[in-house]
């Protein structure tokens, strides 16, 4: 049986005009509450700080520990942009790695230069970032 408005015995609005314009109205109306009380009152919401000088970093600054190994490597070259480009680099040598290992037998136990660089590079990583943290 298909339900028509003479057949339904519940007197029910649809939902696709109906519902959909009140949403689309409290959604209006919260989004302009919040829009007028960040930009004429911000003060309820943020303590008072002085201002940040962009010159000067804190000692006590120190990234997220997934970072460190990366912040201690960037601490090693005089050059900040040295520094930069040498991990650029390296990431990029990272990538290239598929394009030069054509071997048929692909497992990395098997390729002893591609197994010891990769010893390697976790070596040095944990122990820029150990290094990092006990810093």
């Amino acid at each position: 049986m298909k339900y028509t408005k003479s057949n339904w015995k519940w007197k029910l609005t649809p939902f696709y005009p109906h519902e959909i314009v009140v949403m689309g109205t409290v959604v209006c109306i919260a989004l302009s509450v919040f829009v007028l009380v960040t930009s004429f009152i911000p003060k309820i919401f943020l303590p008072y700080e002085p201002p940040a000088d962009p010159l000067t970093t804190p000692l006590h600054i120190k990234p997220e520990w997934y970072f460190i190994g990366s912040y201690q490597a960037l601490k090693l070259f005089p050059d900040e942009l040295l520094g930069i480009s040498f991990q650029a680099i390296f990431i990029l040598a990272l990538f290239t790695i598929p394009f030069f290992d054509r071997k048929e037998d692909r497992h990395i136990t098997h390729n002893i230069t591609l197994f010891i660089s990769t010893l390697l590079f976790i070596a040095l990583w944990v122990g820029l970032t150990v290094w990092g943290i006990l810093l």
